[in-house]
């Protein structure tokens, strides 16, 4: 219901950059833990349907910092 033609994800998306990326190392455990990187895929999918966010550039910021955070927990670069 979330995902329709005509409706924007705009307050999903502005609410899970700006309440929960701050506190995602809270959630679910460890950095880089299935949880926190399902939350970032849903968000990846979300940003398609978002209109224009109020605070571009904190929410960039903690997109960033969340994704850098999780590159630095992963095996990706051994």
């Amino acid at each position: 219901m979330l995902l329709q033609k005509n409706v924007q994800a705009t307050r999903f998306v502005e609410y899970v950059c700006l309440q929960v990326l701050p506190a995602l190392a809270e959630v679910g455990g460890d950095a880089g833990s299935d949880v926190q990187l399902d939350l970032l895929k849903l968000l990846a999918e979300m940003v398609s349907h978002c209109g224009e966010l109020s605070s571009v550039d904190q929410c960039t910021a903690n997109i960033y910092d969340c994704l850098l955070a999780s590159l630095l927990f992963t095996d990706c670069f051994l």
